[in-house]
């Protein structure tokens, strides 16, 4: 029984998937409380092109804010790069597996995105910016990692 026990959270821990140590944005905007990419462990994270690039991210409102936009980039050579998100993803409050909007100072919670991963771009090393806007274009979170399309 132990080792079925054992084998379960093992298995729930690789599909969640371990949480990674990202870089912020810059140092007036506030890194997230936790970050975790599916089936990324160490950066760079390699994401398969054709695919989706999932996370959970865990931040702390920095103000009421009653709307959550999701803003990701992606770094190619020196250019900062929009990655557009479907359109039923464009709404951050609809996605966020724990609290609810509007958010209050300081409230807590877990923001899921999807984004996908053209066949089409190329293969390469990049950084991927992910920002979290609310109202009156404030940041919530923002954050940096390493990647590589393959």
């Amino acid at each position: 029984m132990r080792k079925f026990t054992f084998l379960v959270i093992l298995a729930t821990l690789c599909a969640v998937g371990h949480s990674l140590e990202v870089k912020s944005c810059s140092s007036s905007l506030k890194a997230p409380k936790s970050v975790t990419f599916k089936g990324c462990e160490k950066m760079p994270c390699k994401f398969r092109k054709g695919s989706d690039l999932t996370a959970e991210i865990r931040f702390k409102a920095s103000e009421t804010t009653k709307t959550l936009t999701p803003q990701l980039s992606a770094k190619v050579w020196t250019l900062k790069v929009p990655i557009n998100l479907p359109v039923e993803h464009q709404n951050g409050c609809a996605h966020l597996k724990e609290g609810k909007c509007p958010l209050n100072v300081n409230d807590e919670a877990v923001y899921y995105v999807e984004a996908p991963i053209k066949s089409s771009y190329p293969s390469m090393k990049t950084e991927i910016e992910v920002n979290l806007v609310g109202d009156n274009k404030k940041s919530h979170m923002c954050f940096r990692i390493d990647a590589q399309l393959v």
